[in-house]
């Protein structure tokens, strides 16, 4: 969808920008930047508390309680959503940024480069570093890289600004 915008002085045209699904054939060759699952800090203490909760199950424990049964239904699925927020890993190709969750790995989402206006590495007190990326459009997303290294994010900053894409690092990588 198109809209078309007139100033006096001055013509110009915004499309929507959002983000595409695009068929991997389309992408080429995808760089990843991403860190373990298994090693990083994030991802040790998410199955370290999934063990922990399911552990007492799968053991000589005879009798569950209704209350622990319970907490277990309601617990484990909002460590999941908090956690599958927390641990994003992106790549990129030519024309395409990816965003990716380790452990919501269904889930895909792609820019193009040029949809891109600007790309924002932050952090938050304790929270893991994020990327805040703002398109075109001005709509921005936010994704923690929580099992990214320093290493890396200094490679995916390298290669961001290889880019016509702004890099703002407001942690100083």
């Amino acid at each position: 969808m198109k809209k078309r915008v007139v100033d006096n002085d001055y013509d110009f045209s915004v499309s929507d920008v959002s983000t595409e699904k695009v068929a991997i054939v389309e992408i080429g060759q995808l760089d990843e930047y991403k860190g373990s699952l298994w090693f990083s800090y994030r991802g040790v203490l998410f199955f370290a508390v999934v063990v922990l909760m399911i552990g007492p199950l799968m053991g000589s424990v005879k009798v569950v309680s209704w209350f622990g049964f319970f907490a277990l239904l309601v617990f484990l699925p909002l460590w999941f959503l908090l956690n599958s927020q927390l641990m994003h890993y992106f790549a990129m190709s030519s024309q395409y940024l990816v965003v990716r969750s380790h452990l919501a790995f269904w889930r895909r989402e792609m820019y193009r480069l040029s949809d891109v206006e600007e790309v924002v590495i932050e952090s938050h007190g304790r929270a893991p570093h994020s990327m805040r990326v703002i398109t075109k459009d001005f709509k921005n997303k936010k994704y923690y890289g929580g099992t990214l290294s320093t290493k890396t994010w200094r490679e995916l900053v390298k290669r961001l600004s290889k880019t016509s894409i702004r890099v703002r690092n407001e942690i100083d990588l």
